[in-house]
């Protein structure tokens, strides 16, 4: 079962089925993009014969097989791939989050951790050493590289002169002012000897096979985890802007910058260098597949479902609203019940003090306008952790608001503090998954009753 917390939250429903069947369709999308599956699914070994997609690898062309990566599904990955391949695989390394190691069953890849989504210095040692197993490669060697979200803070290696104190500064201020993953990933490339398609000009002229579980709406290869064995499409000159943008002044970091905008730094790989000729990339899972997942079993369970939209972005509080006027209208004009499934990543610009997500915070600022009515609605970050708290996301009903007024909580004091943690946990209507060991997206899900499910 993927949420801990189960009787809990279906004991203060209004309505148990709904709130029941909310969380089957929501963990039937997670086991759709259990990394584990995607990867055996992606990858078939036909003796020495290796066919990914409609590519095909002879793997005794090869005298060394390597496994290197990181991410939080990157553990899971791996298990899968060391499956497969067994004992060709000379050796490996990956980096899971912390604490986490302890979960996979790995013989010839050695496992690490890191933290998440502001790195330290254990994440800076974790990366030294996956760097020790491929430190001495050749033409003849293929190397498996698995990335999945939460890899651009896993994998952490700072550019010259860049302290990792640097990086936590402006990794938190980014995180806090509401940049897209895009803006922030653009700027952590140009701070590394990894992202940006720097790993990979390191391994070349190895063959390099990167297995992607995409985090990124879109899934642009350049983004997900900082693109580490793809060309880069931004530039020091876009880094400047960003950090400008967000009026964010750092000088150890301003003076790296403009040094690479003046040619003194060397700018990241770009599309047709011959360094990453011999890198070949492959999406072997995304939101959009945990979307339509999630509206295959809500069919199942009798509801009338559509994907409304699988690249949700933008001010959580913002899309929030917007999702639940939408409810209320679509309640009102069918008498069937529906099922609205959304994907994506929106953003939360940090003002308050509190804990939580951007999925509780989606969350709460609908419990108001979706009082006294019918709907739920549920919000769940992928990877099992949202934001700086210990859930996954928060549910909400009709009676959401009446139940937090009897407590003395107004919900618009909490989500001017950004305290949606705090709001939803004293309600018991967290959702507690732990890790899911996936990552790719949020899901949002909305309920809404008709006859067979009033």
């Amino acid at each position: 079962m993927l949420f801990k917390n189960h009787k809990q939250i279906l004991s203060n429903a209004s309505n148990p089925t709904l709130r029941s069947d909310a969380l089957k369709i929501l963990e039937y999308a997670i086991d759709s993009v259990n990394p584990a599956t995607a990867i055996k699914r992606k990858v078939i070994l036909n003796e020495n014969r290796l066919t990914i997609g409609n590519d095909e690898y002879f793997l005794d062309s090869y005298d060394r097989i390597f496994v290197i990566g990181g991410g939080k599904a990157s553990g899971k990955m791996a298990e899968a791939l060391e499956g497969i391949l067994g004992d060709m695989v000379e050796q490996g390394a990956i980096i899971v989050l912390e604490e986490t190691q302890q979960e996979f069953n790995l013989n010839k890849i050695s496992i690490h951790g890191g933290h998440h989504p502001v790195p330290d210095e254990k994440n800076v040692e974790s990366t030294r050493k996956m760097f020790k197993i491929i430190d001495d490669l050749s033409e003849r060697d293929l190397v498996f590289v698995l990335i999945s979200g939460g890899g651009s803070a896993l994998m952490t290696l700072p550019s010259e002169g860049i302290s990792i104190r640097d990086l936590q500064k402006v990794t938190t201020r980014l995180l806090h002012s509401g940049a897209t993953i895009n803006e922030i990933n653009a700027v952590r490339k140009h701070l590394s000897q990894i992202k940006g398609g720097l790993l990979a000009k390191q391994l070349y002229p190895t063959t390099i096979i990167s297995l992607i579980l995409s985090d990124v709406i879109g899934d642009p290869l350049d983004v997900i985890a900082s693109g580490p064995t793809v060309a880069d499409s931004t530039t020091y000159q876009d880094t400047l802007d960003i950090l400008s943008k967000y009026d964010i002044t750092l000088s150890n970091i301003q003076s790296h910058i403009n040094r690479g905008i003046k040619g003194i730094n060397t700018e990241t790989p770009r599309h047709g260098q011959s360094e990453l000729e011999n890198v070949h990339n492959y999406i072997i899972g995304n939101v959009k597949q945990a979307c339509d997942a999630a509206k295959q079993k809500a069919e199942l369970l009798g509801y009338d479902a559509q994907v409304v939209n699988s690249e949700l972005q933008g001010i959580a509080c913002e899309q929030g609203i917007e999702i639940s006027l939408l409810a209320k209208e679509q309640s009102q004009v069918n008498k069937i019940s529906q099922a609205l499934v959304f994907g994506g990543e929106t953003t939360v610009h940090v003002t308050g003090d509190g804990l939580g997500g951007r999925n509780q915070e989606l969350a709460l600022s609908t419990v108001e306008y979706l009082s006294g009515s019918s709907v739920v609605l549920v919000t769940l970050a992928s990877d099992g952790i949202d934001g700086v708290s210990g859930s996954a996301g928060a549910i909400v009903d009709g009676d959401t608001l009446r139940r937090a007024r009897e407590l003395g909580m107004d919900p618009m004091k909490f989500l001017e503090n950004n305290d949606s943690y705090t709001f939803f946990n004293q309600l018991g209507d967290t959702l507690n998954a732990g890790p899911t060991g996936t990552n790719v997206n949020d899901l949002i899900l909305v309920l809404i009753p008709g006859e067979t499910h009033g």
